[in-house]
């Protein structure tokens, strides 16, 4: 780089460094909101839902009509789910995953490699699944005629071996619907289930026998009416919650109701207290999830297909719901979230998984893991202060702990200082490290020589400020206080960076600037660069770097007492590239000379120095073949050149070269002639459908005036022109594209590109292609919706038309698998794009086979077949 463009950058960045010292002196200034001064205290349920992002993907044949179940423990995680196979029966698959985190946070690890296939004869309704701290596993199911079933497992292996071990299924262990399990860590099992008639539900307490991979099961015992059941338990005690649907309640079909129980080990059995209605528009298949004495609770609004939440504590007879009754709306983002299913471990993560019909087919679970407990917290967080280590004259380090968030998420953390007690982020200077709880770090700086400091940590919710205990400490002699700039106008070797010495410890600054290196915390002892002595701000230009490398740059400030360093901030050189040129259409062709040039939009890693064009008569020209320079730097460049041979066609680019090499622009053609006709070539046909075709040309040559239109004809007989049918395709000379429409199927057509000016109109080569035979439509199924005892909704998608026009469109269903328009049918129209029918008069508790089909006039196309069981009615239904 030249050293007059160096000293113009230097000049321009001046009044930056001042602004930009100035802003950041006053963000360290900034302070949050004042502490509220009062406020209630009390035992209170905290959570942090988990994030939305894929949980878990699926084998393809999942069966999207139902849900999957999940289940977590200390270090593992369980999914199980329901499959299609190619013959329309149903399966159950699990994968289990690790419990793993990272500084990104906590997260499933599922072994997608060991998927187990539970060996049943087909899958009916929502599978259940259950895992304890000790790797114990069960997973339960309902079999057809209404065979309730379970399969025991534990973990194996880790990492890539990450597997389940399992027992065989035992059938018939009662007969119901909709089974859902859970697991105590002492190997208490708990299994709830709806009973086959008068929608009265049941359950069985057990415990796991780990030898034989089995339950000990007790006897049935109904303990409330309802459907849908599920069941949660708190793995390190002995506490039971359930929720379910109340459908068999005539006068408010769509409560959910939550009950509480105690589990009686030795008795096999569980102390039921009374149910609480806690929802009066609620769907079908509630999930709740239990830790300590902390419970939350997912359900979907019957009205609509939003998911909504609650948590609060619990004891041996009721809830307590946080804030009150009052349900929370729970969303990744639209109201299509669907079929939540939520489950806790005993450490408090919590662990949920939904799905999003925004993708189908379903093979990504979406969810993730957050955090509940329970603890004595009051409406503003609560924190502890650590204690004050790395004490220098100038900068100090501490940090604390937010043990509970308050009544409200944590939005602000750190620790706050002054030189007198008790501190606040109010009036005294403070760090901003964070959000949420847990534990945090914080780097005090800008601190003054042999001073006393109190200093306590805070965190803010929407309530108020919580502050630790104030600890005190004092600083010393020291070095400077220096400021580090990110670097600007970075080149392949060199950049332009600045910095600051902002205070000088505890003697006068003799000397400052920059030192860097390609290793982090670069010092003095290395590479630096000296910027004069004194406070105050400054930049250098640094030079001699290696291209596409990660520099490490620190500001400096030397006094007696030694050097005190900025932040450590990196960078990386540009890695050396090439300009970027681009070739012009060329003008003024005659039979011996043409006006050739391009444009240099981007010089790259460095400065043009040679730019200009290069041709030949064959393809591909480069620095070797005919050549003309035409100067150097960037921006548009052209030269009327001679010496060409008349009747020869040239191939022409533009190149540009800096240091790091030469590249060229897009080759261009153009032919040497005086004719006054254009000189024209042909695309070679491609993309044929039954109707349609591509080509298109190049106009090598205007002839002696503009060209006017150009395009391409075509014709069943040889040398078509433009009495017959043709494209029109812009003007003037370069490249065109042109589509062929009206084409008959199975028909041999002849194509060639045509050129017009003031003197006539000239063809391209000839060419010839057969168009192919029409075809049907192409149809996709996407999904169902509000599926009930007598009615579901099926949607699918038109996605290409084939040989002519859909003239119908609709989907088709029976009770065998691979439904057709000879079995039943609605119709949903015509055309292109996406539609959906409503399937009614069905029966209840019965499964259905349906897909989407598409008719044109060369035949009728199917979508893929979805399955289906409509649900249960009331009571006297069955």
């Amino acid at each position: 780089m030249a050293a007059g463009n160096i000293q113009q950058k230097i000049l321009k960045r001046g009044l930056w460094l001042v602004t930009a010292l100035c802003l950041a002196l006053a963000l360290l200034a900034a302070v949050p909101p004042r502490a509220a001064d009062s406020g209630q205290c009390a035992d209170q349920a905290w959570l942090q839902l988990p994030a939305d992002d894929i949980l878990a993907f699926l084998s393809s044949d999942y069966d999207q009509t139902r849900p999957p179940s999940v289940a977590i423990a200390e270090n593992y995680a369980v999914i199980v789910w329901p499959t299609v196979n190619s013959g329309g029966t149903s399966n159950y698959q699990a994968m289990v995953g690790q419990v793993m985190t990272d500084d990104q946070g906590t997260f499933v690890w599922f072994n997608t490699n060991k998927v187990h296939s539970v060996p049943v004869s087909a899958a009916v309704s929502r599978p259940s699944a259950a895992i304890n701290d000790g790797g114990q596993v069960i997973l339960a199911f309902e079999a057809p005629q209404q065979s309730i079933s379970y399969q025991a497992c534990r973990v194996t292996g880790s990492g890539d071996s990450l597997g389940l071990d399992c027992g065989q299924v035992h059938p018939e262990i009662a007969h119901g619907y909709d089974p859902s399990v859970a697991l105590f860590n002492k190997g208490g099992a708990v299994i709830v289930y709806e009973n086959y008639v008068f929608q009265d539900l049941w359950y069985r307490a057990g415990s796991f026998n780990a030898g034989g991979l089995a339950v000990d099961w007790g006897g049935d015992d109904y303990y409330d009416s309802g459907t849908n059941p599920y069941v949660a338990v708190d793995q390190g005690g002995d506490g039971v919650v359930e929720v379910h649907h109340a459908s068999a309640d005539v006068l408010y079909p769509h409560k959910l109701f939550i009950k509480v129980g105690k589990h009686q080990a030795g008795a096999k059995t569980i102390a039921w207290g009374g149910s609480q209605d806690y929802e009066s528009d609620g769907n079908s298949m509630p999930s709740v999830a239990v830790s300590g004495k902390t419970v939350i609770e997912f359900h979907q609004a019957h009205s609509h297909q939003r998911t909504y939440y609650r948590f609060g504590t619990y004891n041996e007879h009721s809830v307590s719901w946080q804030d009150g009754s009052d349900r929370r709306r729970w969303g990744s983002g639209d109201d299509g979230d669907s079929l939540p299913c939520v489950a806790a471990s005993r450490d408090g993560k919590l662990l949920m998984s939904f799905l999003n019909p925004v993708t189908s087919p379903y093979t990504m679970v979406f969810g993730g893991i957050g955090a509940m407990g329970h603890d004595h917290i009051c409406p503003w967080p609560t924190v502890t202060t650590s204690p004050v280590s790395n004490i220098t004259p100038v900068a100090a380090v501490s940090g604390g702990r937010v043990t509970s968030p308050g009544y409200s998420p944590v939005t602000a953390r750190g620790v706050c200082w002054a030189t007198s007690p008790n501190p606040t982020v109010t009036d005294d200077s403070h760090t901003r490290d964070g959000a949420g709880v847990g534990s945090f770090t914080s780097h005090l700086s800008h601190l003054t020589p042999q001073t006393g400091y109190w200093l306590r940590a805070y965190a803010t919710n929407s309530h108020g400020t919580g502050y630790g205990d104030s600890v005190y400490f004092h600083t010393g002699q020291g070095a400077p206080t220096a400021l580090t700039f990110m670097p600007w106008f970075v080149t392949s070797d060199a950049a332009l960076a600045a910095g600051a010495v902002t205070h000088g410890g505890g003697a006068d600054v003799i000397d400052r600037g920059l030192c860097w290196s390609t290793s982090p915390n670069p010092t003095t002892d290395g590479a630096h660069m000296s910027a004069g002595s004194g406070l105050g701000g400054f930049e250098e230009f640094i030079t001699g770097l290696t291209p596409d490398a990660t520099y490490y740059l620190r500001a400096y400030g030397s006094n007696e007492y030694g050097a005190g360093y900025g932040a450590n901030l990196s960078f990386k050189t540009l890695h050396p590239s090439l300009a970027t040129v681009y070739t012009a259409d060329p003008r003024d062709v005659t039979a011996s000379s043409a006006t050739l040039g391009g444009e240099v939009t981007s010089q790259g890693s460095d400065p043009v120095f040679e730019r200009g064009v290069v041709w030949d008569a064959a393809p591909g020209p480069n620095l070797n073949s005919q050549r003309s320079p035409m100067g150097s730097g960037t921006g548009e460049f052209a030269q009327n050149l001679s010496g060409f041979a008349a009747e020869t066609t040239y191939y022409l680019r533009a190149y540009a070269i800096n240091d790091s090499g030469h590249s060229f622009g897009q080759e261009k053609i153009f032919t040497a002639s005086s004719d006054a006709l254009p000189r024209v070539i042909t695309t070679a046909p491609y993309g044929e459908t039954a109707a349609s075709a591509l080509s298109g040309g190049y106009v090598t040559n205007s002839g002696q005036s503009p060209v006017t239109a150009r395009g391409v004809c075509w014709s069943t007989a040889p040398k078509p022109d433009l009495s017959g049918p043709h494209s029109q395709d812009g003007q003037g000379m370069g490249s065109f594209h042109s589509v062929l429409t009206g084409l008959s199927s199975q028909t041999g057509y002849y194509v060639r590109a045509y050129a017009t000016n003031g003197a006539g109109t000239s063809y391209g080569e000839e060419y010839y292609f057969h168009s192919p035979h029409p075809a049907a439509p192409t149809v996709q199924t996407l999904a169902l919706s509000d599926l009930s005892a007598d009615s579901v909704q099926v949607s699918g998608e038109v996605v290409s038309q084939g040989g002519g026009p859909v003239t119908a469109r609709g989907v088709c269903w029976a009770t065998a698998p691979h439904p057709r328009l000879g079995d039943n049918v609605v119709n949903a129209g015509a055309g292109l794009g996406q539609f959906s029918a409503t399937i009614g008069g069905l029966q209840a508790e019965t499964v259905y086979y349906a897909r989407s089909f598409a008719s044109n006039e060369y035949g009728t196309a199917y979508g893929h077949v979805v399955r289906f069981r409509t649900t249960f009615c009331p009571y006297p239904c069955r």
